[in-house]
């Protein structure tokens, strides 16, 4: 994934643009200091050059790393600054929401097995989740079979789907598998719970059994509509939702510094199928490339 598509490159964006206003420098210095962190963030060795750098070989890893060497330029006195550590720092104080079921291609071609599943009960169950309710494993289906389909030319397209399944999908409830586990591992999940489920063909042949369904189990209301912009509000007589923009700009949703606290991903009841989550587990999931599957927009926060 390219750094234009990666949700932390605006952030990344705005995180530059502080360290300019705070270095001091002014005119062609200015101009230095933004191109060798324009060259940081894409990865180029025109960073090299902005900053002075004696090695042919200079990358973002060895700035990281380095500390305490010193260029000419606008930072002759200072160290070259940590690039990868003040975006961590940045990305601790930061909250990202995605409308995950609004994701291209996220539906694969399951179906639940209607002898062990009741169909009204598991619609239940998926609004019970999306409302951030810690459900019992009874309630979801434990295992989902590939959608017969009559038409030759779509079974081949599904078979070649069917081959490569993706880390997250939709199939009533949302399923992921152990990679995104494996990221999830690291951050506090709170009442989040992952039941195992198993995928089969439509002619009864185990595909995987390296998938769960995730109930969410996290709730934290912390959105302000009053201070959030192009929310879709939809008024009910048990109280009113909203749905946050999916191709808003970074910033439109605002919530409370609460939001800061607790488990690093969650649900809130009022915000219709939508996720929140912590700067450093957004992070996380795009070091791993699965951010693809959740398209993270930045939140803004309110004190």
């Amino acid at each position: 994934m390219g750094h234009f598509k990666s949700p932390i490159w605006n952030s990344s964006i705005a995180l530059s643009a502080e360290v300019i206003e705070n270095s001091g420098a002014s005119g062609i210095a200015r101009l230095q200091v933004a191109a060798g962190l324009l060259g940081l963030l894409c990865g180029s060795q025109f960073s090299q050059a902005a900053w002075g750098a004696q090695s042919s070989n200079c990358s973002a890893a060895k700035l990281a790393a380095g500390g305490a060497t010193t260029v000419g330029g606008a930072f002759a006195d200072q160290a070259k600054p940590s690039f990868s550590n003040a975006r961590s720092a940045f990305m601790n104080d930061t909250i990202w929401y995605s409308c995950t079921l609004h994701v291209e291609n996220l539906s694969m071609p399951f179906r639940y097995d209607p002898a062990f599943v009741d169909g009204k009960k598991l619609m239940s169950a998926n609004n019970r989740n999306w409302s951030g309710e810690v459900l019992p494993s009874e309630v979801f289906p434990s295992k989902l079979v590939e959608m017969h389909e009559e038409d030759p030319e779509y079974r081949i397209e599904k078979k070649k789907q069917l081959s490569n399944l993706p880390d997250v999908f939709d199939s009533s409830e949302m399923v992921v598998s152990k990679n995104v586990l494996n990221v999830f591992d690291k951050f506090d999940m709170g009442k989040a719970q992952f039941h195992p489920i198993s995928l089969y063909s439509d002619d009864g042949n185990l595909l995987s059994d390296h998938f769960f369904i995730w109930n969410f189990g996290n709730i934290k209301e912390t959105i302000l509509p009053d201070a959030s912009k192009n929310l879709d509000e939809n008024r009910l007589s048990t109280g009113t939702t909203y749905r946050p923009p999916m191709r808003g700009l970074e910033g439109y949703v605002a919530v409370t510094a609460d939001a800061l606290d607790g488990p690093s991903i969650w649900v809130d009841p009022r915000v219709r199928r939508t996720l929140f989550a912590t700067g450093q587990l957004v992070e996380s999931l795009n070091a791993a490339g699965l951010d693809k599957y959740f398209q993270f927009r930045q939140c803004r926060i309110v004190s």
